[in-house]
């Protein structure tokens, strides 16, 4: 493929996005090996001693992992590797698709992470309960985030096809180290103000309302165990867990006030 689609770098940067390119191999290393340990560990020994449940949405979660980095992660290294040396290695058709798919596997972890929070809180408020699960409901849980995380694909798509999205040409770019992104052109009428609605509220649903339910879940989670524990070690291990949830927090909060802004600056 000819070296001309791309656009011209910075070329005093090169070397910035080649330490950050090193940064996205070990995440994908560490990621698709640490993930496939996970499954190894829980189906071959049962190495995990959780509730059947909380068992089962580790595993999902872990295979929702193996699949962004092979399916998001690995192609967005690829194009930038080919980026750097002037090439193209994956077709500009797979971008094109892959715009249309990598939030499935975001939506699916976050979803699947507030679903083990609130299978932790529900087993902390009824300790002496009997919460076994059965095979049914956990592939209910399975179907369930598959379908959900389904949406914003099926609206991009949908996008896509009526004319008021398309896919941004950045990931040209070398300066950009990332994946295909989804732009959007309305129009200024009704049907237009309608779209940039519904738009912003699935940004809300897919996005804010998960991140509050979990931080909300997870902290209700450390002030019941933290009354009911009086040991160090315990409370030094909840408040790991506080500051897990708070970075995961801060670091999705500033994707969704720059899409928010944006979108309600238009309205």
């Amino acid at each position: 493929m000819s070296s001309e689609i791309f656009t011209d770098p910075p070329t005093s940067l090169e070397i910035v996005w080649r330490i950050q390119m090193a940064g996205g191999q070990i995440s994908l290393i560490l990621g698709i090996l640490g993930n496939m340990f996970v499954l190894y560990a829980t189906i071959v020994h049962n190495a995990i001693k959780l509730d059947r449940m909380s068992v089962w949405i580790t595993q999902n979660l872990a295979v929702a992992d193996i699949c962004n980095c092979t399916l998001v992660l690995l192609p967005t290294l690829l194009t930038q590797y080919g980026k750097l040396n002037r090439t193209l290695i994956l077709e500009e058709t797979f971008n094109n698709i892959m715009a249309c798919y990598r939030y499935i596997f975001f939506v699916a972890n976050l979803f699947l992470v507030n679903i083990l929070s609130l299978n932790k809180l529900m087993r902390c408020v009824f300790p002496l309960r009997n919460l076994n699960s059965t095979r049914r409901q956990r592939i209910v849980v399975t179907v369930f985030t598959f379908l959900i995380s389904l949406v914003p694909t099926i609206w991009i798509v949908y996008g896509l096809m009526d004319g008021f999205m398309y896919v941004r040409t950045e990931w040209r770019s070398i300066g950009y180290l990332g994946a295909s992104e989804i732009g959007i052109s309305y129009s200024n009428d009704n049907i237009g103000h309608i779209r940039e609605m519904i738009n912003l509220v699935l940004q809300i649903i897919f996005n804010l309302i998960p991140c509050f339910t979990l931080v909300t879940l997870n902290t209700a989670i450390v002030v019941i165990a933290l009354k009911k524990s009086n040991s160090g070690i315990n409370k030094t291990n909840l408040l790991i867990v506080v500051l897990v949830t708070a970075g995961f927090l801060l670091s999705s909060l500033p994707f969704f006030c720059e899409s928010c802004i944006g979108n309600l600056a238009r309205i």
